[in-house]
């Protein structure tokens, strides 16, 4: 799994590749939840790189909208 951000003013790009599974959930989350500053108001997963993802993928991706929504703040998955 490799993971690159980013950001422009209060937008954050994360592009993913590799497979996003159970392996690599918890790696993937701290990666993103460390980018994901306070003033950080959009989020932008690009899954183009993705190989594989499991079930353990899907909650990483709806964690992040969870945050992103208690923000008031929105995700956006391409």
């Amino acid at each position: 799994m490799q993971i690159t951000t980013k950001r422009t003013g209060s937008q954050l790009t994360a592009f993913l590749s590799g497979e996003l599974d159970h392996h690599s959930a918890a790696q993937v989350r701290e990666i993103l939840d460390g980018a994901l500053t306070l003033d950080i108001r959009a989020l932008s997963l690009d899954l183009s790189g993705i190989t594989f993802m499991d079930s353990s993928g899907i909650g990483v991706i709806l964690g992040r909208y969870r945050i992103m929504r208690e923000r008031g703040g929105t995700l956006r998955v391409s």
